[in-house]
């Protein structure tokens, strides 16, 4: 105790001649400039107040992690060779509000496009849900997955991006609950395929037109044309006429800017 008070008595003695300047400055101080400064205090603990009642959720992103994760060929058959295969996955929200998953997007090197599902599942707060969905196309040994879902605490779409990669001695895709990532979404994966979709629709509805469309001869005035039979009935036939060969020239330069949209020049969007 002695030793107790025997700081206590220095810090006393150290702390008093600061205390006594600082006492005498704010006399010296006009009554208006107190208001001011208890003003802008008041205002302050107003503000600490108020950023404490937000909920911790609402800084940063979302807290939403992937665990037992498998995709494996429900069919029996090789979980690599493309089959029907089975996505069983937990979705964990951490987070203190409600989380909606909207759409599983699957995506390996060796596929021109992801496959997707949509999803209708609701994660309540720091709860999980265990989903199973089924998909075919998969190939390739090792991919990503994607997840989107909507939360109500940031009213906003985000992305949830894991990897996976083939486990040939188990038969199945293995996904990673390491290497995970969140980040706001622009769009869904099933918007990008509908429109590599629509511009390869397109692309087939000019060409059956071209194929099919009525050749058209232009016609040449009668003047010219009297004057040309004239001179056909004393020249020998010869095979093909001049009006053909525009024809197929004509139907050849039609043709060929709708030949360059093919399926296989379909980009899909970067960000998948």
């Amino acid at each position: 105790m002695e030793t107790l008070r025997g700081a206590w008595d220095t810090t006393l003695t150290f702390l008093t001649p600061y205390y006594n300047q600082a006492l005498a400055f704010l006399r010296t101080l006009d009554p208006l400039v107190w208001w001011v400064t208890g003003g802008v205090l008041l205002l302050l603990v107003l503000l600490w107040l108020l950023l404490r009642r937000r909920e911790p959720g609402q800084k940063g992103r979302p807290e939403v992690l992937l665990s037992l994760g498998t995709i494996g060929a429900a069919d029996g058959g090789d979980a690599g060779s493309g089959s029907l295969h089975l996505l069983r996955l937990t979705v964990s929200n951490l987070n203190p509000y409600a989380v909606q998953v909207l759409e599983l997007a699957l995506k390996t090197p060796e596929m021109d496009v992801p496959v997707t599902a949509e999803v209708a599942a609701v994660v309540p707060p720091e709860g999980s849900v265990a989903l199973e969905q089924p998909f075919t196309g998969i190939s390739g040994d090792e991919g990503r997955l994607n997840l989107y879902f909507y939360t109500a605490g940031k009213k906003r779409i985000y992305l949830l991006q894991a990897p996976f990669a083939l486990e040939p001695w188990n038969n199945r895709y293995k996904i990673s609950p390491l290497n995970q990532s969140v980040v706001p979404a622009r769009q869904l994966a099933s918007a990008g395929v509908s429109r590599v979709q629509e511009q390869v629709w397109r692309g087939e509805q000019e060409r059956a037109e071209t194929s099919t469309a009525p050749v058209r001869v232009a016609r040449e005035p009668r003047e010219t044309h009297e004057r040309t039979a004239e001179s056909r009935r004393s020249a020998k036939p010869r095979a093909g006429s001049g009006a053909q060969t525009r024809v197929r020239t004509s139907v050849k330069t039609t043709a060929e800017p709708v030949e360059a949209l093919r399926e296989g020049d379909a980009i899909f969007p970067d960000e998948f």
